[in-house]
């Protein structure tokens, strides 16, 4: 019976499943041995019906996955039908609705009534006044969206040159025509490329940015420097250290450290240290810069 109703449902599938049933009675094993000597051992029959079951199965869900497929786009035309004779039978008062939220500005509603109709009906005064609103709305949005970015922009420093760049980045690619717009995004690309083209001429002069130690803060460089300098390196204690300044001759950072004096007693000094490629090359009063 489960043979019979697959051929309803899958040809394939109720062929299958009838041949698997087959292979199990007795009357057809005997035949088969009677008519072409052929027997087939137990273990093999199981294999073979398991395998007829699975690609009969297989077969039934391709079929089902087909109807569904036929159904979704039987409907998909009957509702396209249903929206064309609509259109037909009420485009006046359609376009109407359209005008009459247009005027009072809600083009998000003028747009949800075009769109509705725009695929499945071929009529020029429908596109031009759903293009119409579309625009509008696009209009609306960016205008919202240039309040809030003149409005993070006022409460951006304007010593945070990035972010005032990105920011008029984004109102010039909404307001092209807007010179005042693009005037700011330029001094301040401007301003950007000159310090990083700066950046990279120390580099090249004074060698790799000192880095101090995501451990305590202070500079390997200056470490190396005093251990070779002070009285007993044993008893150096690194303090804080400033961030990396440059001057005219190097990279610049002050250091707070202990150490010994000659006479064995422990001082504590503050100095500045001026490194070019990776070592200290000249030891500064704490007083001689002030950052």
């Amino acid at each position: 019976m489960g043979g019979l109703s697959a051929l309803v449902t899958d040809l394939l599938a109720g062929f299958l499943f009838i041949i698997a049933a087959a292979i199990v009675l007795p009357p057809v094993n005997a035949w088969l041995k009677a008519k072409v000597n052929l027997v087939i051992p137990g273990k093999a029959k199981a294999w073979l019906v398991l395998a007829l079951l699975f690609a009969g199965s297989l077969a039934i869900g391709r079929s089902l996955a087909r109807d569904d497929d036929r159904a979704r786009a039987s409907a998909a035309t009957a509702r396209l039908d249903t929206l064309r004779a609509d259109y037909r039978a009420h485009s006046p008062a359609i376009l109407q609705r359209m005008d009459s939220a247009f005027r009072a500005r809600d083009y998000p509603l003028a747009v949800s009534i075009g769109e509705k109709y725009v695929g499945v009906a071929l009529d020029s005064q429908l596109v031009r006044r759903l293009s119409d609103a579309q625009g509008a709305q696009r209009r609306v949005a960016d205008r919202a969206k240039e309040q809030q970015l003149v409005a993070r922009l006022q409460r951006t420093p304007a010593t945070d040159w990035e972010a005032n760049r990105a920011l008029y980045q984004q109102l010039v690619a909404l307001s092209p025509t807007n010179t005042t717009y693009k005037a700011k995004y330029d001094s301040f690309n401007s301003r950007i490329r000159q310090r990083d083209a700066a950046d990279q001429d120390r580099i090249r002069r004074f060698g790799p940015v000192p880095q101090a130690s995501a451990w305590d803060g202070t500079y390997g460089e200056v470490k190396n420097y005093l251990s070779q300098v002070v009285n007993d390196p044993d008893r150096l204690k690194m303090g804080a250290c400033t961030p990396v300044y440059h001057v005219a001759n190097g990279w610049l950072v002050g250091c707070d450290y202990r150490g010994s004096n000659a006479f064995g007693g422990i001082i504590r000094q503050s100095n500045w240290f001026i490194i070019r490629q990776g070592r200290v090359v000249e030891m500064k009063d704490g007083s001689a810069y002030r950052p």
